[in-house]
């Protein structure tokens, strides 16, 4: 444990956070932790797309891979037919060739 983790887990004392919140809070910490074992290069990123493809399948998105490369998108459909209010969530998913 970091003292950036740490401290993050100060801050969120006393904040009430939703249950599903916290039932994922484990595997979003094991994301990271694989992005940052095995990070790819710019144009490179072929095994970080398809983890992700595959970790948006099991929550249930919609996914298009190879999208202007290695490209990701995941579509999350919600409960109104014709609804017309859209978000989009953007990331960066290579990895910077640094020791750490």
């Amino acid at each position: 444990v970091t003292k950036t983790t740490m401290a993050a887990h100060e801050e969120l004392k006393g904040i009430k956070l939703r249950k599903e919140v916290v039932a994922i809070e484990k595997d979003v910490i094991a994301m990271r932790r694989h992005f940052h074992m095995y990070p790819e290069l710019s144009l490179k990123e072929q095994k970080t797309a398809q983890y992700i493809a595959e970790k948006l399948k099991d929550f249930g998105l919609e996914v298009t891979t190879n999208v202007g490369g290695h490209g990701v998108v995941g579509v999350l459909r919600g409960g109104v037919k014709g609804g017309a209010r859209t978000i989009a969530i953007r990331a960066d998913m290579d990895g910077l060739p640094i020791q750490e």
